[in-house]
């Protein structure tokens, strides 16, 4: 197993309206797992000590990772 990504969970407090948790993920961590930004994800409890992050719509593994050269080659 990899290192850890240690993170602290931010508070958000406003008042009028209930408080927030965020959590950030790491940028390495989710170019790792091919995260995009405004993907839905969902949390589920495993127990007190564990969540897991699992996405709403899981995408489709491709044969060969899509990169910039590639679609410049394409052109």
């Amino acid at each position: 197993m990899h290192n850890p990504y240690i993170i602290k969970i931010q508070a958000i407090r406003s008042e009028g309206r209930n408080d927030r948790f965020y959590v950030v993920i790491p940028m390495p961590l989710a170019a790792a797992i091919e995260l995009n930004q405004g993907e839905e994800v969902c949390w589920s409890l495993i127990d007190r000590d564990t969540l897991q992050l699992k996405r709403s719509n899981p995408v489709k593994k491709t044969k060969t990772p899509k990169t910039i050269e590639s679609k410049k080659r394409k052109k």
